[in-house]
């Protein structure tokens, strides 16, 4: 097997405590696995197992690293989902203190209300109906009252509105790098680190069992 360091090594010696052999050449980076057992088979499919579980193993250990970039990822994932819903929860909190939902609308309804209103006290004033016209007045005040007070808070909404859009863009951000980082973190712990150059193979000459 190339690409097998003594961390393997002792990991597949400590799998098995009797009849086991394993011997590893630093110069070619390759490691001998034999088994003994009851019968030749049962050892051949030992050291096949524990091969197998051994390059699980060491791809699990050359992961470690990009797991915990995983991990660091993943808690700012959760640290920005927090400062989203702190933001959306002050925007909701503006709204309700200042009797509002969408504040754009209900300024340009506001305006279009007032256009109306003036239409008509001027076709009222028109027709000398001057009793009428000082209605649509009052109302034109009243509302115009309104649309000041709408469009004193349209900064402070703006900004609350900015800061949701900053949250939500910074949110996604890291969710795809938290993907990125899982999926780099699988390809680490899948890949080939360890080649099988021969697998375990019943012996012609085996030797006396345990």
């Amino acid at each position: 097997m190339k690409g097998l360091d003594t961390t393997l090594t002792v990991y597949l010696a400590s799998q098995v405590r009797t009849g086991l052999t394993v011997d590893f050449s630093p110069d070619s980076q390759l490691v001998s696995v034999s088994v003994r057992a009851s019968t030749p088979e049962e050892a051949a499919a030992i050291a096949n197992a524990l091969v197998a579980e051994g390059r699980v193993y060491f791809g699990n250990l050359q992961a470690v690293p990009a797991a915990q970039a995983r991990e660091f990822i993943s808690s700012q994932v959760s640290e920005a989902e927090k400062r989203l819903a702190a933001a959306n929860t002050a925007l909701a909190a503006y709204k309700q203190a200042n009797r509002i939902s969408d504040l754009p609308a209900e300024i340009q309804a506001k305006r279009d209300i007032i256009t109306r209103l003036a239409i008509s006290s001027s076709e009222a004033l028109v027709n000398n109906e001057t009793t009428k016209a000082a209605a649509y007045d009052r109302l034109i005040q009243a509302n115009e009252a309104e649309l000041q007070r709408l469009t004193a808070l349209a900064d402070n909404y703006a900004l609350l509105r900015d800061d949701i859009a900053e949250a939500r863009s910074y949110y996604r951000f890291l969710v795809d790098k938290e993907t990125e980082a899982v999926l780099k973190e699988d390809e680490i712990s899948r890949a080939g680190f360890i080649q099988v150059v021969e697998t375990a193979y019943v012996t012609d000459t085996p030797v006396s069992p345990l």
